[in-house]
């Protein structure tokens, strides 16, 4: 392992820096993750409010069967 200069310092609590970035390995896939669940949780809700207003506002083929 390549050692960063400054890596072997320890903060106040005595937890190196190397040992804070090797707990926050998670966090990338996290915020890929949330990024993901919020785009879909809004087109979840625009496909719902789009499906609750065809009859209001859709006039397109699917609307009436002939």
């Amino acid at each position: 392992m390549i050692q960063r200069p400054g890596a072997e310092v320890e903060a106040k609590d005595g937890i190196s820096p190397q040992e804070v970035v090797s707990s926050m390995e998670f966090l990338p896939l996290m915020v890929t993750s949330v990024y993901c669940a919020v785009g879909m949780l809004w087109g979840y809700f625009r496909l719902l409010f789009t499906y609750l207003n065809e009859e209001k506002t859709y006039q397109g083929q699917l609307s009436t069967i002939r």
